[in-house]
This record gives C-alpha cells, sequence and structure tokens, in this order.
C-alpha cells in the first residue's frame, strides 16, 4: 500500500482524462458491477471534471456527469483516498441526493475494513485502486520513458 500525495494526484488526474476507460474498467469492479448506469442505456456519459466544487464549497477529485434520456442527470464524485479514510466524513462531504453516488477509490486492504449500511450501501461505493494498476503502470511507464530521452 502506498500512502502518497503524489500517487493520490495521478489517480484523480487519471479519473479525469482517461474518464471513459477508467467507466469501462469499472464494470469489472465488483462493487460497481450491477449499477444501472452499466446495465441500461438510460445514461450516457457527458463529462468529466476535476477539482469540482459542490455546493457546500468542498472541492472533489474528480466529478462524472452523466444526461439522461428525459432531460435529467446524474453524477459520480470520486474521492480518492490513498491512506485511511472514514466513510462518514466523506458522506458528510458529498451527500448527493438521489441524483448521484460517491465512489471511494482506496486500496483493497482499507477498504475490506469498511462497513456499508443503509443508505451507505445504495450511496458510497469502494472501489479497489488496483483496479487501476494496468492504467496507471502504462501510463507511468510511457511518461518515464519520455523523461529519460
Amino acid at each position: 500500500m502506498i500512502s502518497n500525495p503524489i500517487l493520490h494526484d495521478i489517480i484523480k488526474s487519471e479519473l479525469d482524462y482517461n474518464a471513459k476507460a477508467i467507466f469501462e474498467l469499472c464494470k469489472t469492479a465488483p462493487s460497481v458491477k450491477n449499477s444501472n448506469l452499466f446495465k441500461k442505456d438510460y445514461w450516457t456519459f457527458k463529462e468529466s471534471r476535476q477539482e469540482q466544487l459542490n455546493c457546500r464549497y468542498h472541492q472533489a477529485d474528480c466529478v462524472w456527469y452523466f444526461d439522461g434520456k428525459k432531460n435529467d442527470n446524474y453524477y459520480i464524485v470520486h474521492e480518492v483516498k490513498t491512506g485511511r479514510y472514514s466513510i462518514s466524513d466523506i458522506y458528510s462531504k458529498y451527500r448527493t441526493g438521489n441524483s448521484g453516488q460517491i465512489w471511494i477509490w482506496g486500496w483493497k486492504e482499507i477498504n475490506d475494513t469498511k462497513v456499508l449500511a443503509g443508505t451507505d450501501a445504495r450511496k458510497i461505493k469502494r472501489i479497489d485502486i488496483e483496479l487501476l494498476k494496468p492504467l496507471l503502470a502504462g501510463e507511468l511507464s510511457w511518461m518515464l520513458k519520455r523523461l529519460l530521452e
């Protein structure tokens, strides 16, 4: 497990710049693969925004926006945690109402210690950072090679 602010920022950037590729990867993540976002064609991915402020002026690491077929919208607030975290603290910062979810990207070792119940289980999803390893390794390898040329 790596707890590092640079890794946090790299993951946050990947969630924004490679949102569509990561969205496809999420279709295999046990905690979210059964989401209606993947099963139905009602929602269409619209855009991704990094460091988006919410109405209480908390800055989310990344937010994905989706358009619905009835001119409605849905969003996913992404919170990256490369160390320990509190689900209740995150939920109180980003309460999404009925039109969104909060996805916490954390290490499997930490995520497995977190228990979700009731509203938390519907609104908050824990996704293991390990899911991103192949994508991150490829991107970082490419950048390092270019830096060393």
